[in-house]
């Protein structure tokens, strides 16, 4: 019985990370401009999350690189991985967008 839960359990999870990565990312907001932005947050090479507020642009920065993104598509797309939004190469592991409802966007 222990094996089952397990598996069940496994598969549940590989289940919600394919369904992540199969979101169109027009569906979780669009490319923005940095002079958009309403908020910089600047990554390192240790970030691994960051909090947005839905509806807000952001113009991201690493080292010499920058990318702004609007966090303006569904509101049930809570969590966002930014190596999908970012310029190709920009970063090299996973950065994760939690994206908080805006209390008067309703």
């Amino acid at each position: 019985m222990q094996k089952r839960s397990v598996f069940i359990v496994l598969a549940g999870l590989s289940m919600a990370v394919a369904a992540q990565a199969a979101v169109p990312t027009s569906l979780v907001g669009d490319a923005s401009t940095p002079a958009m932005a309403t908020q910089t947050l600047v990554l390192t090479p240790t970030t691994d999350n960051v909090n947005v507020d839905w509806g807000q642009t952001v113009d991201f920065k690493l080292n010499n690189q920058q990318f702004a993104f609007d966090f303006d598509g569904v509101r049930e797309a809570s969590r966002i991985n930014l190596q999908r939004v970012a310029p190709a190469g920009m970063l090299d592991h996973p950065v994760y967008a939690y994206v908080q409802d805006f209390p008067h966007a309703r």
